[in-house]
C-alpha cells in the first residue's frame, strides 16, 4: 500500500468509529443525513482505493513479466 491509501485507510476507519460511536442506540446523536453522508463518502473512499490498488497491481505484474 501507498501513503495516499494508507490515509484513506485511516480516514474510513475514523469515519467508521464516529458511526459506531453516534449510532449506538443509546446516544444517537448523529443525523441520519450526516450517516448517509458519511457512509458515501467512506464507499467512495473505498472505490478510489480498490482502483488504485488494482492499477498498482497491474503495474507489478507489467514488470515482473518483463
Amino acid at each position: 500500500m501507498d501513503e495516499f491509501c494508507l490515509k484513506k485507510m485511516s480516514s474510513m476507519l475514523s469515519d467508521l468509529d464516529h458511526l459506531i460511536e453516534g449510532t449506538n442506540p443509546r446516544v444517537q446523536s448523529i443525523p441520519n443525513m450526516t450517516v448517509h453522508v458519511m457512509l458515501q463518502k467512506i464507499r467512495k473512499d473505498l472505490k478510489q482505493m480498490d482502483t488504485r490498488l488494482f492499477m498498482n497491481s497491474r503495474f507489478l505484474e507489467g514488470l515482473i513479466e518483463d
